[in-house]
């Protein structure tokens, strides 16, 4: 399938929309974590960043493994583990709003907020190439 016709689709409209914004709040809070850390007067940005790296890496390697298991096994669509990845955000988006100055709810935060970035990460380009077509995958993602 062409540029155009994923673009024009339903489906090519709300997997961009969806990955847009699981992956700019993902980006986001990483870009931010520093000025958030600062405001709470306390040290230790980069173990903020560190946790969130770990987790986004954590994402990544456990949802492609996941996603190819239950595809392949019990033959479960892989738009759930997207649907997944936007829940594990959102906790993640909630703790960090209602975390009351509190360093630890704010590495939890990371945490979630990182594996979701990194299971969104993975799972788009499978879809991608599920959809619309492995040989067009470059040009789609």
């Amino acid at each position: 399938m062409q540029l155009d016709q994923t673009v024009y689709s339903v489906d090519g409209v709300l997997l961009y929309i969806a990955t847009a914004f699981l992956g700019g709040a993902g980006i986001m809070y990483v870009f931010n974590i520093g000025a958030i850390v600062r405001s709470l007067q306390t040290t230790g940005e980069g173990m903020y960043v560190s946790w969130w790296s770990l987790s986004s890496c954590a994402g990544r390697l456990l949802t492609g493994a996941a996603s190819d298991v239950a595809k392949n096994m019990y033959n479960i669509s892989r738009i759930w583990f997207l649907i997944i990845a936007a829940v594990i955000m959102l906790c993640g988006q909630l703790l960090f709003v209602f975390f009351d100055n509190h360093t630890s709810t704010l590495a939890s935060a990371s945490v979630f907020i990182g594996f979701g970035y990194g299971s969104t990460l993975t799972v788009v380009p499978i879809l991608i190439s599920e959809w619309f077509g492995l040989l067009q995958l470059g040009y789609n993602w």
